[in-house]
């Protein structure tokens, strides 16, 4: 009986290699990769927060995502680095593109679109998910904004849920994407009075200056709604990258801009006050700052 002939070989090797299941299984490189869309919340428009974890030894990596036309104002954070990168948005082939080069494990990016014709009520857009790499199985939570009305949106089976803020979300799991697959959520809703959520926030803040003021001094036992809220908007007024810090796959909880929460420590933790004494305060945020910063490190503000 004579041999299989090699190219019958290489035939049923290609075979198998075409094959679900026969051949090696690809593995993402990370161990987290969740993306919170925020629809009229600090700015018109939709803001985007990517939250991921690379997986130790998979770094650096070039990641390419493709985002939605108009796209401005992004920015990359990573772990142990103070100050964003302002990130450079390119078109090609009629696409929006978004590189990130990645030197960390764990990264943020941050951006805005804005698809809203905002002389009429109604809202509606859609968000697509694609990028060029193989991404684990990761979670979208899509925000109802404040002052929204009939609010829909496209995820299928979605836990909902309210944050710290008293913000409600909606989430849901997805079972990891291949390169270059398209993910969409659509979202709609109507906003007549084309209030944002962060004015929102603010002018709860002021009708609870007025409660207070009016009820006298709170105790000094309990912390004040007040005081609650105006914790709350230092943080709101530095941005989505405060709000939704989602370092080591936790929500960031609010706490106060002292000097014990510098900038220098680990994101996420506390760092500690600096002994020289030189530290100041931003303006924006109200993180303190050392005399030889450019930049805030909680919000970004240029000094």
């Amino acid at each position: 009986m004579t041999g299989t002939p090699r190219w019958h070989l290489v035939i049923l090797l290609a075979m198998v290699a075409g094959v679900p299941g026969l051949r090696g299984q690809q593995v993402s490189q990370y161990k987290r990769f969740d993306i919170y869309i925020l629809p009229e919340y600090d700015h018109p428009g939709v803001g985007i927060i990517l939250a991921a974890e690379v997986i130790e030894g998979q770094y650096p990596r070039f990641l390419e995502m493709q985002v939605p036309a108009g796209t401005s104002t992004a920015l990359l954070r990573q772990l142990g680095q103070n100050q964003p990168i302002a990130l450079d948005i390119q078109e090609r082939d009629g696409k929006t593109y978004l590189p990130i080069d990645v030197s960390r494990a764990e990264f943020q990016v941050q951006f805005y679109f804005n698809p809203f014709d905002e002389t009429g009520a109604r809202r509606a857009f859609e968000y697509t998910i694609l990028t060029n790499e193989l991404l684990p199985a990761f979670h979208v939570e899509v925000y109802r904004p404040i002052a929204a009305s009939n609010f829909q949106h496209s995820l299928e089976g979605a836990e909902e849920d309210q944050d710290d803020l008293g913000l409600t979300f909606y989430r849901q799991h997805v079972d990891g994407l291949q390169p270059g697959t398209a993910y969409a959520v659509s979202v709609s809703y109507d906003n007549p009075t084309n209030m944002l959520t962060v004015p929102a926030l603010q002018a709860r803040l002021e009708e609870l200056r007025a409660e207070e003021t009016g009820a006298g001094a709170p105790s000094l036992s309990q912390p004040s709604n007040l005081s609650t809220v105006l914790i709350v908007l230092s943080l709101v007024g530095a941005g989505l990258f405060v709000i939704l810090n989602t370092w080591g796959g936790r929500r960031a909880q609010p706490a106060p801009a002292t000097a014990e929460s510098t900038s220098g420590g680990a994101v996420g933790q506390p760092a500690t006050r600096p002994k020289d004494g030189s530290a100041k305060f931003c303006a924006k945020c109200g993180n303190p700052r050392h005399s030889d910063d450019r930049f805030c490190a909680r919000c970004g503000k240029e000094f």
